[in-house]
């Protein structure tokens, strides 16, 4: 998942077990390139070294910085990834997003849009209500 700094998110991909989410992050950067030409940078965890900065930087022309986590020092907030968990955290009120009930992954990608957009529109209209 892609997402800027307001939590908006840009891009959305569901990979299966078997398959290195760098896979999925070139989908999800395709993504966000597609629907903006201001994507200049991104924050990648560990995970995205490789493969997937070359190919950000030769095909989308996105320099890609890892956020590495500290070792040895516990539970550290980390600058810029946290964007993504928060994002995570706020899907994770989904009760439908809270276990895999899909059998089909397009019917998942579905279920994150939706909760995305009942997300979005609580924010452009400030209702508190944890009803929908």
């Amino acid at each position: 998942m892609a997402v800027d700094t307001l939590g908006l998110v840009w891009g959305v991909c569901v990979v299966p077990a078997n398959i290195h989410e760098s896979v999925g992050g070139l989908e999800v950067l395709a993504q966000a390139c597609r629907a903006s030409s201001r994507v200049r940078r991104v924050y990648v965890d560990s995970g995205y070294q490789g493969q997937f900065e070359q190919v950000s930087w030769e095909v989308f022309g996105v320099e890609v910085r890892v956020v590495a986590k500290v070792a040895g020092a516990g539970f550290v907030v980390l600058p810029k990834r946290w964007l993504v968990e928060r994002s995570f955290a706020w899907l994770s009120y989904a009760r439908r997003l809270d276990r895999d009930y899909e059998s089909d992954v397009g019917s998942r990608v579905s279920w994150l849009y939706v909760r995305l957009i009942v997300l979005a529109l609580r924010r452009l209209c400030q209702l508190g209500v944890r009803q929908v």
